[in-house]
């Protein structure tokens, strides 16, 4: 009995581990395809980068420390000029020699360093928002090879629907040949047609299995002709026509890293306060009348207001105004757009709608009307080419709808897509 149990369990999971494999939703090739491409990476690159750069510009409020040494030889060196009696005043050294140890520290920097964090922050948002940019066009590839897989499926269930009431109705008549109710003229018409069947299922087949290999190079995925991928069912909100797509996130991202260059610029032109220690050797010293080799020191508070820096604010002000009107021109353009092809989407799902419900009446007067043809068929009343025409005519309303359904998806997807709801 424990054996039993053993035995019904590992089917279980073996059936819900194939059914995971094989259901597969758009959704999930979204995912799969994400984490295929380096995107991740790319952000993690990003992170890092900004973290490093944060900590190069928070390190200018650390002390500075430098060494300089220098010697040097003058053409001539200070001199009184004068003689005094009694009073022998010695003459400097043409060479002089001095090292020093210069030590600063930043006091109140006119929020340079503040303007630089926020610059590199919003610089790694732009960055990252390029980087979803490119994920939703990967999304809409996706969509593209998902609806031929799509397409191809149901195209496929319909031909092999028409081969079975074909090769059935092609049963029929070899029976009626051995009874002399029917002729191999009927028979071999019915024959091309299930010919014409098999080549229209192997171009089906091929076009099918080379979107399944292109979703497999896109998601980095091992689908293969036997997995099932579902269609989606998509709802849509009559009154939901807001655009979420990540270019307007990438437009907000640069207006924001002008402004703040913008206020970089203003920092740049404030006073700036520091400390500094200097400590040296040399000859001479700071006693510049003794021509000996000392130790000195000096300290104090330096301050730097630029007065005037020839208009280079105005102008970088200009500049980064010019910039933000023609990055809202480039936001208000492609918004436009997005706009005119959602309201197309939307017509083309409205028209869709109406063409499925004629689709849907076409298949019933022309299941009704292959019903009789077959009756007569039977009877002997209507030749097999006849008979194939509306059998045909019949399969082809179908395909026309499957055709039309698949539309509908393809259209609510890209309604979905333009918007950035998916």
């Amino acid at each position: 009995m424990k054996k039993f149990g053993l035995v019904v369990y590992v089917l279980f999971v073996l059936t819900s581990s194939n059914y995971a494999q094989s259901a597969v939703t758009l959704t999930s090739c979204y995912n799969l395809a994400e984490a295929h491409y380096p995107f991740v990476a790319q952000k993690n690159i990003l992170a890092q980068i900004t973290d490093e750069a944060i900590q190069k510009i928070n390190s200018v409020w650390q002390p500075q420390v430098y060494i300089n040494a220098q010697a040097t030889y003058q053409s001539d060196v200070t001199s009184i000029g004068i003689t005094l009696p009694g009073i022998e005043i010695q003459e400097l050294s043409k060479d002089q020699y001095k090292a020093t140890l210069d030590v600063s520290q930043i006091i109140y920097d006119g929020g340079i360093s503040k303007q630089q964090r926020s610059i590199q922050s919003i610089n790694t948002d732009v960055e990252t928002q390029k980087v979803n940019v490119d994920m939703y066009k990967i999304r809409e590839r996706v969509n593209q090879i998902y609806l031929v897989i799509l397409q191809a499926e149901k195209q496929l269930a319909l031909v092999d629907n028409l081969k079975i009431e074909l090769n059935n109705q092609a049963e029929k008549i070899k029976a009626g040949q051995q009874f002399g109710t029917a002729t191999q003229f009927q028979a071999d018409i019915l024959a091309a047609e299930i010919i014409k069947a098999d080549q229209k299922r192997i171009e089906i087949v091929a076009a099918k299995e080379a979107a399944i290999n292109m979703l497999n190079q896109i998601t980095g995925s091992n689908f293969n002709y036997q997995t099932q991928f579902q269609t989606p069912v998509i709802g849509i909100a009559e009154n939901d026509t807001i655009i979420n797509r990540p270019e307007l996130m990438l437009y907000d991202s640069q207006s924001k890293l002008l402004q703040a260059q913008m206020s970089f610029a203003e920092a740049a032109t404030l006073p700036k306060l520091s400390l500094f220690v200097q400590g040296g050797y040399g000859r001479p010293g700071l006693n510049f009348l003794d021509d000996t080799f000392q130790f000195y020191y000096l300290g104090g508070i330096k301050f730097n207001y630029p007065l005037w820096t020839g208009n280079s604010k105005s102008h970088d002000a200009a500049i980064y105004k010019l910039q933000a009107d023609n990055l809202e021109n480039y936001k208000s353009t492609f918004t436009m757009n997005m706009s005119v092809q959602s309201e197309q989407q939307r017509a083309e799902i409205k028209k869709v709608n109406q063409l499925i419900e004629k689709d849907q009446e076409l298949i019933t007067l022309k299941t009704k009307i292959k019903s009789g043809a077959q009756a007569q068929l039977d009877n002997g009343t209507m030749a097999a080419d006849d008979y194939v025409k509306y059998v045909t005519d019949e399969n082809e309303a179908k395909i026309n709808l499957a055709i039309h359904q698949m539309q509908l998806v393809a259209a609510q997807i890209n309604y979905l897509t333009i918007l950035g709801k998916l």
